[in-house]
């Protein structure tokens, strides 16, 4: 759905490779998620964790974002 809503990437061209990259950037986004909210936890401790949490959130997006446009759907967008 990201490919043709967000991309609006048509027809089953490299389909494979564009899923193959996609969880590429998805997983890797995941541990960005991760480690940007732990690290915060870490600094500003257990009384500021749901800041920590919406910036690990929101990096992880704005990555998600960029990795499905430039690197997973390139060419497309």
């Amino acid at each position: 759905m990201n490919r043709a809503w967000t991309f609006e990437v048509k027809g089953k061209a490299e389909r494979t490779k564009q899923i193959r990259r996609f969880y590429v950037v998805s997983i890797l986004g995941q541990c960005i998620n991760i480690g940007v909210t732990t690290a915060l936890y870490n600094v500003v401790g257990n009384d500021h964790l749901l800041i920590a949490k919406v910036t690990g959130a929101g990096v992880g997006a704005i990555w998600n974002f960029m990795g499905s446009r430039i690197y997973a759907f390139r060419g497309h967008v």
